[in-house]
């Protein structure tokens, strides 16, 4: 089975974010659009700088999101049962992930909502250590109100308000699904996780976000995931496949795969390999693959039936997915149907 990184990484890189993030129309009855320029710009720092990976690392606001995701997963196949932990889930998710953001900016000056009053008090480490502050969807969405400043300075006027008015029509979402009637219609929670990602989304692609911010809500080291992690995973995946490696020169290995006796997960959320095992097509005999000794070339292959007098199978190349210390494959995630 795939991680639960691997796994929740292919829903947000499948998501549709063009069509989520359509028009809104605020309680003044005033429209609010999200501009070409604008939109391309958060997904390029969402998507193409792999700020979603914060979605899936160590932080509570991942851990809600993962756990939401699983829920939606598992109790969508079981029928007439309430469903509103899981909607609870993607509104906890939003709800740490904007304390997260609003906290990288403590100690500025700034001042918030506190928490069971109407006053505001200073964001800062002694009201956030006594838990002073109102940490609701509304009185988060205000902050962002009064500090758009927060967002990128090559984000634009209009996108920032956008945003704005997301967060708004997000807490109403909130407040008007879960304050007294139980939720049975999945189509209900397709509607809130479509919300959750959709400000999820915009808040992590908007944000200014510098290296010590990244690390602090949870960006993993993407060196980790190299050419090689990015094998590994595919064989593990893949098990019982055959490919063909090619080895010192012109040799051709053919092997089955086997699923690395040593993986193991870290965190919850990826998997640490040993490397990829092979075994040997003819022999049996079983070859670990290591990253200081890989082959130059690896594909996977298929038996097919030569045309001779004799029936017989024949090994065939299918899909090279590894080329001069490079992976070419598709990734798990491109793939789909993976499972946890």
């Amino acid at each position: 089975m795939a991680s639960f990184r691997l796994f929740v990484e292919s829903h947000f890189l499948e998501f549709d974010y063009k069509k989520s993030c359509e028009p809104v129309t605020n309680r003044f009855n005033k429209t609010f659009v999200l501009e070409d320029e604008g939109y391309q710009s958060i997904r390029e720092q969402f998507i193409d700088q792999k700020c979603y990976l914060m979605m899936v690392g160590i932080n509570d606001f991942a851990e809600s999101f993962v756990t939401a995701e699983w829920l939606r997963d598992s109790m969508g196949k079981a029928g007439a049962i309430d469903l509103t932990a899981i909607g609870l889930g993607y509104f906890k998710a939003v709800e740490q992930l904007m304390y997260a953001l609003i906290c990288l900016h403590k100690n500025e000056g700034k001042t918030i909502k506190a928490a069971g009053s109407k006053d505001r008090i200073p964001l800062n480490d002694a009201n956030i250590r006594a838990n002073e502050i109102d940490t609701s969807l509304g009185s988060m969405a205000k902050f962002y109100k009064d500090y758009l400043r927060m967002f990128r300075g090559s984000v634009d006027y209009r996108t920032k308000c956008y945003i704005r008015e997301v967060l708004f029509g997000y807490a109403d979402l909130r407040n008007g699904y879960l304050h007294k009637d139980n939720i049975h219609d999945m189509a209900r929670i397709d509607e809130i996780r479509a919300s959750t990602i959709r400000v999820i989304f915009l808040l992590l692609g908007a944000h200014e976000l510098d290296e010590v911010s990244q690390e602090q809500l949870g960006m993993p080291d993407l060196s980790f995931f190299d050419d090689y992690y990015r094998m590994c995973e595919y064989v593990n995946y893949h098990s019982a496949e055959l490919y063909m490696a090619e080895i010192d020169g012109d040799n051709e290995f053919w092997g089955w795969s086997i699923p690395d006796p040593y993986s193991h997960v870290v965190d919850g959320r990826y998997v640490v390999y040993s490397g990829f095992y092979l075994k040997e097509l003819t022999s049996g005999q079983i070859y670990q693959f290591r990253k200081d000794h890989m082959p130059k070339t690896i594909w996977l292959g298929s038996l097919g039936i030569a045309h001779t007098e004799l029936l017989q199978a024949e090994p065939r190349k299918v899909v090279k997915l590894f080329d001069d210390g490079r992976f070419i494959g598709p990734s798990l995630a491109d793939e789909g149907g993976l499972e946890y």
